[in-house]
């Protein structure tokens, strides 16, 4: 059985994104394209809700875990 528990997600964003998507990359990597600007309050709200979206699993299980060069970590619990 296939399980999100404990699950570490890398993803880069690309902000003032006319069209809001997701590109999957290889296991658990993504490109997440928001519309909101970099400096914009709601940036992470949208990131987090479209990524919750994609993994099938609540806001509240997915957790920031730092940076990792370009790209950010997130933790699904």
């Amino acid at each position: 059985v296939f399980s999100l528990i404990n699950m570490k997600v890398i993803a880069q964003v690309k902000f003032n994104s006319e069209k809001p998507r997701i590109e999957v990359f290889g296991n658990y990597g993504y490109l997440v394209y928001v519309s909101s600007g970099k400096d914009d309050e709601k940036a992470m709200y949208e990131f987090v809700n479209m990524l919750s979206k994609e993994l099938g699993v609540p806001t509240s299980r997915i957790h920031y875990a730092g940076k990792q060069g370009n790209s950010h970590a997130f933790q699904v619990d």
